[in-house]
This record gives structure tokens, sequence and C-alpha cells, in this order.
């Protein structure tokens, strides 16, 4: 299968025959290392196939197997289904024919957007997008003008102990782990950028029928997942919200996500990626393997340097808990700062099984230690010019300075001078109301021109 641009559009274009070989070559670690991880390359898209492999012999009984696939015409549950027809294969096993082709499901999804089903779905997803949708900006660093899809990975870990309490959790409360760790991650996201309205993208396997589930292809669809969080709200009120609003977009989630970007009200930006830069993957329990006879097997670590979006949660479940990691832009990011969150995410998990009715409030996500450093390894005991108030220094910047900008707000600049006018005048105001200055009240002010003035 190729794919082209025409007059009718983009195309798929299966071919009769297409050449392929095995490329091999011999090399010991860690030269192996590196090629293995430089094998994978661009690929064009007119040229069929859009699959390529490696063998590489590291030693007299020792190879290194390379599969690398285009995505357009692969996924996950495509690879497991190609690992074991090569080992049906090895034993000299003949393929069952497929009752359908990829071509069938082409033609039928084509079908299927002229019908009423087809026109739900999209109401439905047009109503969850609607209004401004959030931008989450979690990164200290200035965005660059273009986005850059260089990345890099942290792993982590949760423990046994921890993955079976969060198991528990959502039998107790009628969701799924899915569903936990999601709200788990929204969560996060939510404290670092200071937002309510979250959206984090999902991937679905989008294959409603048995006879899809041994096809080859490109059957992953992406889902945003929405949610609003409020730190008065309980974390059993989260964790229901998150269930009812997941359960709605996986009954929809035969929806192209590209149909949806071209229909919801969205300003384009180069620098980020259209509704959402932040997803979150649940890996399958059971993962790909090839099974060969009398071959020892196991699975060969591959450098991934590539961010799709922001940031990524993986998380995957194995017999030791659960093994996690954050795929993240290199551009924003870095490895410290995603070592940082992995904890902070971790401790998370940590305090929502403690109790479900706490608020989201009580969760706190910076551990012991990190607190201890914060207010007192990062804070000396002595600090120059403490004497002075804020609002001392305030008044000898006035003296020395009154006519220098101090403020732009809406457009509009405000020197020293005028903002110590303005302040004068809300003090003489409070004092006409009979607020004494021993009080430490606050008060802000927000006038026409959207100034704010804040007086202790």
């Amino acid at each position: 299968t190729s794919f082209e641009t025409t007059e009718e559009g983009f195309i798929q274009r299966v071919h009769p025959h297409v050449p392929f070989s095995l490329e091999q070559w011999e090399e010991k670690e860690p030269k192996a290392s590196q090629s293995v991880n430089r094998f994978s390359r661009p690929f064009n898209l007119s040229n069929a196939p859009l699959l390529r492999a490696g063998l590489v012999k590291t030693g007299p009984e020792c190879h290194v197997l390379i599969l690398d696939m285009h995505h357009s015409i692969s996924d996950e549950a495509s690879l497991k289904t190609m690992l074991k027809e090569i080992s049906l294969l090895y034993k000299g096993e003949v393929l069952p024919p497929l009752r359908l082709q990829y071509k069938d499901v082409a033609a039928w999804q084509t079908e299927r957007m002229k019908t009423k089903e087809f026109l739900e779905a999209e109401t439905f997803w047009l109503k969850e997008m609607s209004g401004e949708l959030p931008v989450l900006d979690i990164s200290r660093r200035e965005r660059p003008k273009f986005q850059s899809f260089e990345g890099d990975r942290v792993d982590f870990h949760v423990p046994t102990s921890l993955a079976q309490q969060l198991s528990e959790l959502a039998t107790k409360t009628g969701t799924t782990l899915y569903m936990v760790l999601l709200s788990a991650y929204q969560l996060l996201l939510s404290r670092y950028s200071g937002q309510e309205d979250i959206i984090v993208g999902s991937p679905v396997a989008s294959r409603p029928h048995a006879d899809l589930q041994n096809m080859v292809g490109m059957f992953v669809n992406t889902i945003p997942m929405r949610n609003s969080l409020s730190e008065e709200e309980s974390i059993r009120s989260l964790l229901q919200k998150v269930r009812e609003r997941a359960l709605l977009a996986f009954e929809h989630q035969s929806y192209p996500f590209e149909q949806l970007v071209e229909k919801v009200s969205i300003t384009r930006d180069l620098s980020r990626n259209p509704v959402f830069d932040h997803m979150f993957i649940m890996h399958d329990a059971g993962t790909a393997k090839l099974e060969l006879e009398n071959v020892d097997i196991t699975s060969y670590s591959l450098e991934d340097r590539s961010a799709k979006v922001d940031l990524t949660l993986e998380v995957s479940e194995n017999e030791m808990g659960l093994s996690a990691w954050f795929q993240y832009s290199t551009a924003l990011f870095s490895k410290d700062e995603m070592k940082i969150m992995s904890s902070h995410f971790v401790n998370i998990l940590e305090e929502i099984v403690k109790d479900t009715d706490q608020p989201l409030s009580s969760i706190e996500m910076i551990s012991e230690a990190e607190r201890y450093t914060l207010l007192h390894d990062l804070n000396p005991k002595t600090v120059a010019g403490v004497e002075r108030t804020v609002h001392q220094r305030f008044e000898e910047q006035v003296t020395h300075t009154p006519a220098q900008i101090a403020v732009i707000s809406s457009g509009r600049e405000y020197t020293y001078q005028e903002i110590n006018e303005r302040a004068n005048r809300m003090a003489r105001a409070l004092q006409n109301m009979n607020v004494e200055k021993g009080d430490r009240i606050g008060v802000m002010v927000k006038r026409s021109e959207d100034l704010i003035i804040a007086l202790l």
C-alpha cells in the first residue's frame, strides 16, 4: 500500500507486487545499538511498502530483528497480529485468509459518514468542544514559534502495592484503572497550569467488529477527554465525572479526530497541536511478543527521540505494578523537570487512595522532603532589606523615578507617580469608611481600565 495526492484528493493505492528485501549486516555492541536506533528513518508515502525490516548479527547465535513501519499502515494491535503470524509462519503453518481487507473498511467508513449515527457522533463532539478551548501552558520556557518534535522520555514506576490500591479504588467507585489514572493526570495538569478546564487526548483502538481484530492497518483514533476540575469537589465526585464523560466519549469514539479538527472553532497556531497539547495512553496488559521454537527472545530497548505533543503520559500494567513514562518535548522541558513531575504524579496517586471524600484542594503533590527544601534550604533565614515593607519600598521608588513606567495594562501605561496617587486616594477612602490601618485587610479594586491595585 502507498498513498498519493491526486486531483481527487489523498488516496490509497494497493499494489499487486512490491520489491522487498531483508536488510542484513553484522555489528557488535555498542555499535549495534547505535545502528539499530538509526534504522528508523523517514518513509516516502508514495513508495510501497511502508515497512522495512533488518537483521543485525551481533554474535554467532545472536541477532537483532528490527521492524520499522509507518503509522499510516499499522497500530499497536497490528504489531501484535504481525508478530503472532510470523510465529505461525516460522512453524510452517498456513495463515487463514482474511474475510475482509482494509480497503473494505475504508469503503465502509466513507459510506458511514452519510448515516444518522455519524451525524449524532458529530453533534456530540461539537458540543463537547464548544466554547473557548483551553490552552495549557505548564512549561517555564518560551514556546518556539514553530512546533518542535524533538523529544525524550523519563521512566518511573508505580509500586505493586499502590497499583493494587488504585485497582481497588476503581472497583469501589465503579470506574476503571484508566479512568483513575486519567483523573490523576488531569489533576496534575490543573495544578501545574492553574486552570480548571483540561483537555487530554487519548487514543482508542476503534475496532468495533470481530472481523477487524486480526487485521493489519491503522484503526486507532484519538479522542479528546475534556473535564472541568474544581478544588472544592471531592475525589469521588471527580472520578464519577471522568467516568461519565469517558463512557460517552468511548460511545462516540469512531468519529474521526481529523474531522473534528476541521469542524471545531480553533485558532491555528504553528507552535501547537490543534485541540490539545497533552496526551494519556494506557497500554494493554498483554504486550506484543514474538515466539519462535528453540529461540530465546527478549525485547530490545530503542531510543525514542520524538514528541508528537508537549507531554504524553504512558502507562503499562505488569506483574511488578505499573510501568510509566513521560514522553516530552525537549524544547519545553528538561529531564530533571520531568523527574520531578513524575514524583508529583505518584504523590497524587498516593493521596487519592487515602480518602475519596476529601476535596481536591487537600491533595498534596509535593513530598515532605521537597516541602522542607522549598521552605528551608531555598529560603535563607536572613534577607537583606527586610526591614522595609513592600509599600515603603514602592514609595521610595516613586521618589527616585516618579515618571518611569511601572505598569502596562490593556494597552495603557502607568507611571509610579500615577499609581501612588491612586493608592493614596484609596487609602483616604478606606479611612473615611473607618477601616483602621492595623486591621491588615486586603482591598482589591478593579477599575474600568483593568488596572488592579492591591493595598495591605
